[in-house]
């Protein structure tokens, strides 16, 4: 569900200048985008971009190709590279949302916590947690979690009025779209003692 760009670097190593070259993306045997056609002098290089969405997890067979219209091609085995892309959905929940003490008391140093997991199979590059008292952010941290892992993230702070509020922990993956979303937010209602 996010756009990514797909490089295919072309150099011309023939010995004669090409007036057409056409650069192609290919994402499991079908074109992405169009056909980029372009000159293309002895020894020199570019790169083209091309835009592509998976439309689904999994892993995707990626292949860049370039096709000289000049004489014979020599060598055609140069004229494709292949790579394999996984894409996959973020799933980064929040399993608890707590505050230690339970019940602060103004002045108190307290400490609030959120434990989150990521859910998938694939590395999440950065997290990113915040805390909010009454809906202003307190904190934020950048958590890098591995494939299943766990991690404890907690701030610090002092409460300064008594009373009832709301505390709130949320993660949002780096990127992409996460399949529940449900689970990256937290909210709990607390009474502050005097």
């Amino acid at each position: 569900g996010q756009a990514a760009k797909l490089y295919v670097w072309v150099k011309n190593v023939g010995t004669d200048n090409e007036t057409a070259v056409r650069v192609k993306a290919l994402i499991n045997g079908v074109q992405v985008g169009a056909t980029y056609t372009t000159p293309l002098r002895v020894g020199q290089e570019i790169r083209v971009a091309f835009v592509w969405t998976p439309a689904a997890d999994g892993t995707y067979t990626f292949d860049g190709r370039a096709e000289p219209t000049v004489g014979p091609d020599f060598n055609r085995a140069d004229n494709l590279m292949r790579m394999k892309l996984a894409a996959w959905r973020r799933n980064v929940a929040i399993l608890d949302f707590y505050l230690r003490p339970g019940a602060p008391h103004v002045g108190q140093p307290a400490r609030m916590g959120i434990v989150i997991k990521n859910k998938t199979d694939f590395r999440e590059s950065g997290a990113l947690v915040t805390f909010y008292v009454r809906g202003v952010m307190i904190g934020s941290r950048r958590v890098e979690l591995l494939p299943q892992q766990t991690k404890t993230v907690e701030v610090p702070w002092t409460f300064t009025v008594a009373g009832g509020l709301f505390v709130e922990g949320r993660v949002e993956p780096t990127s992409g779209s996460d399949k529940d979303r449900s689970d990256n937010y937290r909210r709990s209602y607390l009474v502050i003692l005097p």
